[in-house]
């Protein structure tokens, strides 16, 4: 074999099993049960066209006909109802899309406890859902479906007792879960908070980082940023490069032409060249067994 042919072979390699055996689930999930999702995907992966993240005991599925379901830990379906799309669990509840196009809510057995539908729904979070009612219209709901918030253009899920909303200005503010804004400026777009601080993008286009009582906790600007993870925060410097900083706004890394947030100890780049590796939090590049079948 080539080294050209190995590097591939590496490269499928780690996207495998790093990406699809773990669901591409970094960004999109918390709380998923990494074992329980991997052993999924190796006992049942030729059932179905796509199996996500294992969250609450539960999975959505993709059946050979492109609709959705949920199985169970063990592969067995939650229930006969297929729909067009859906979310994961969150606090015992799941979003998923109608054939009408509308979408509600089920619990785990399930049913439908939403008392109506609606234009779009996001998981539970905090003990909040975000809804769509409207063209631009979003609200919260708690868990008994009851609305409580004003309306907004758009808005994020909380995050440390935060939500992003966009406000009639087109600019993004932070609320709290009283609904009250606690931002002390508006914003051209934001990330959400975690470890205590959030990514916004400035009216220059530029990003730094605030702190929950919206003081500015960045030394510098930077053409990018991303929200901390595990005790770093991925950044884009003006020259384009890509490092990691800690807490303190100190550069902590290698400088990089791309690269990913850290998630369970391994980081994403990809060097001046062109090639990808998984890093671990000493930059060290993490090898990867090849298997003969995956």
């Amino acid at each position: 074999m080539s080294q050209e042919q190995f590097d591939v072979e590496q490269s499928k390699e780690i996207e495998t099993t790093e990406i699809l055996k773990e669901n591409n689930i970094i960004k999109d999930h918390k709380g998923y049960d990494a074992e329980g999702t991997r052993e999924l995907y190796d006992k049942f992966a030729s059932k179905f066209k796509y199996i996500d993240a294992l969250v609450e005991d539960k999975a959505l599925v993709q059946f050979d006909n492109g609709r959705y379901g949920f199985i169970d830990n063990k592969g067995n379906r939650v229930s006969e109802e297929e729909c067009l799309d859906a979310g994961s669990y969150s606090e015992s509840k799941v979003n998923i899309q109608l054939d009408t196009g509308n979408w509600v809510f089920i619990d785990h057995d399930g049913n439908v406890v939403s008392d109506c539908d609606y234009l779009n729904a996001r998981p539970y979070s905090e003990g909040k859902a975000l809804v769509q009612t409207g063209k631009n219209k979003w609200v919260f709901i708690d868990h008994d479906g009851k609305i409580v918030s004003k309306e907004y253009q758009y808005a994020y899920s909380y995050s440390e007792g935060k939500a992003l909303v966009k406000t009639g200005k087109n600019k993004w503010v932070f609320i709290d879960h009283k609904g009250d804004i606690v931002s002390k400026e508006e914003c051209l777009d934001a990330g959400s908070y975690s470890e205590g601080k959030v990514n916004i993008q400035l009216d220059t286009g530029n990003w730094i980082f605030i702190d929950h009582d919206g003081n500015a906790v960045s030394d510098y600007d930077y053409l990018d940023a991303r929200p901390y993870s595990e005790g770093k925060a991925l950044v884009k410097l003006h020259n384009n490069k890509y490092v990691f900083i800690d807490h303190d706004g100190n550069v902590i890394s290698k400088e990089y032409l791309y690269a990913e947030s850290y998630n369970k100890g391994k980081a994403r780049i990809q060097f001046g060249n062109g090639r990808w590796a998984f890093i671990n939090h000493d930059e060290d590049i993490i090898q990867f067994k090849k298997k003969d079948k995956i």
